[in-house]
């Protein structure tokens, strides 16, 4: 195992990334209907990092970087370590209370947003 990335068949690495843009679409989606600013900062940051780290597989470092696949190889395994550890903060932000949408006081709200008396 002295090349890095060939420990995974190219099958499997297809397999992960589809599953990669799954998770993401999952946390997108949910991210639309339930979350706060903090929690869209780490889906933001989930797809930034998650975009080299599919991005960069062994196919597309043999066809484009031929001469510096080490680099790549490494940069993608950092990029797959933030990426995790992004994906645990957020599950960790939406299962307390700092990922629950935050409510402002009636005098911060927008006046179409405040209950009218009846």
């Amino acid at each position: 195992m002295d090349e890095p990335g060939k420990f995974i068949n190219l099958k499997n690495e297809r397999r992960l990334k589809y599953l990669g843009i799954v998770v993401g679409l999952v946390i997108f989606t949910i991210q639309r209907y339930t979350g706060n600013d903090y929690t869209h900062l780490l889906v933001l940051l989930y797809f930034m990092f998650l975009l080299p780290s599919i991005g960069l597989d062994r196919a597309a470092q043999e066809r484009y970087f031929p001469f510096s696949q080490q680099f790549f190889a490494a940069l993608r395994a950092v990029t797959i370590v933030i990426t995790l550890i992004v994906l645990g903060l957020y599950i960790y932000a939406m299962s307390t209370p700092l990922g629950q949408p935050i409510t402002l006081p009636d005098h911060l709200k927008y006046p179409h947003e405040l209950k009218q008396p009846e």
